[in-house]
């Protein structure tokens, strides 16, 4: 499961989390490592960005910070119909 909010449920594929989370130019691996899995860490950051953005936000965000496990993670990506979407995650640096 990727996320507790059904309607990313329906949207997040594996070849999303493969996009998002294993490509090595985006540094998360020692996030992975700490998390047990690319799910898990695509679930986390999926979490904390849920967590970050006004609850009524819609539309694209960009170079978002947020914290997950003591990771400072930069995500980007957009809002629609009420389910946060992510297209990039990266280590912040």
């Amino acid at each position: 499961k990727i996320s507790n909010d059904r309607k990313n449920f329906l949207i997040v594929t594996q070849n999303n989390i493969y996009h998002v989370i294993d490509n090595a130019r985006h540094g998360l691996q020692p996030l992975v490592q700490k998390l047990g899995s690319p799910t898990a860490t695509y679930n986390e950051i999926l979490r904390a960005t849920e967590k970050t953005l006004p609850s009524n936000y819609s539309g694209v965000y960009r170079d978002v910070v947020v914290n997950v496990t003591g990771f400072s993670v930069k995500v980007s990506g957009w809002v629609g119909n009420g389910a946060v979407r992510i297209g990039t995650a990266l280590i912040n640096k």
